[in-house]
């Protein structure tokens, strides 16, 4: 991440700086790709109730669509993981504090 370099007010030395402009948009990505992660697993979820109700007619139905909601549960843990962590940081937080908090969320 790009930072700018300014004056300290207190002590006049050189301090690096990250526009609140730039911070504010990098935030406001996350959370778009946050909330399109967030609609991906809604579908998937109802494509779960769906294949339940349509598979209900057989014996093993049930036991495929657990297994199919487990997988599902897996790869959007890993998806979510991932992403967290890349968005996370892309934010250019100023201190290891406001990362982990941010992160932790």
């Amino acid at each position: 991440a790009r930072v700018e370099q300014i004056d300290n007010p207190i002590n006049g030395a050189k301090k690096e700086y990250f526009p609140l402009r730039k911070r504010l948009k990098r935030e406001c990505c996350s959370t778009t790709v946050i909330l399109t992660l967030i609609i991906c697993v809604l579908a998937a979820v109802g494509g779960i109730f769906f294949l339940r109700v349509v598979l209900s007619v057989f014996n093993f139905g049930s036991y495929f669509v657990s297994i199919i909601n487990a997988v599902q549960i897996q790869i959007f843990n890993y998806i979510y993981g991932m992403a967290a962590e890349k968005l996370t940081l892309w934010e250019n937080h100023e201190t290891d504090t406001q990362y982990e908090v941010l992160f932790d969320c």
